[in-house]
């Protein structure tokens, strides 16, 4: 039987080779493009006639990484990405408040066990728990 954390990080694994996957399909669509424009007898051609290299440089987007690696939600599930910033824990559950833009908002649960939580930040704990423990 797994424990939590080799449940986690089982998750954490398939969520990047889920990610990996979607690049490498990501590349071998740009290759076929590519491929497509040679078969035309196209290319990008510079005024001497020769063929240019070009690239397009795109600045580093640590959320559209983390999209990229998250699971697409299912029928009646919403996505949305936002900051942890408490969590309230009662006799009723556990109230995780979670900032997104300028709305704050309250996801109920009754045990840790039931919520699927998941870090893409490495400095972060390997446990949460309710209360100065």
């Amino acid at each position: 039987m797994a424990t939590a954390d080799e449940r986690e990080r089982a998750q954490r694994l398939l969520t990047q080779l889920i990610s990996v996957e979607e690049q490498l399909a990501r590349i071998d669509s740009l290759k076929e493009e590519e491929a497509s424009y040679s078969r035309a007898g196209t290319s990008l051609a510079d005024s001497s006639g020769t063929t240019a290299q070009t690239s397009i440089e795109r600045p580093y987007d640590p959320a559209a990484a983390l999209r990229a690696s998250l699971r697409r939600p299912v029928t009646g599930e919403t996505q949305t990405q936002g900051t942890l910033t408490r969590i309230d824990c009662d006799a009723k559950g556990i109230t995780f408040v979670v900032k997104v833009g300028d709305r704050m908002l309250k996801l109920n649960t009754d045990t840790f066990q039931h919520a699927n939580i998941m870090s893409f930040s490495e400095d972060a704990g390997n446990e949460i728990t309710c209360g100065n423990t």
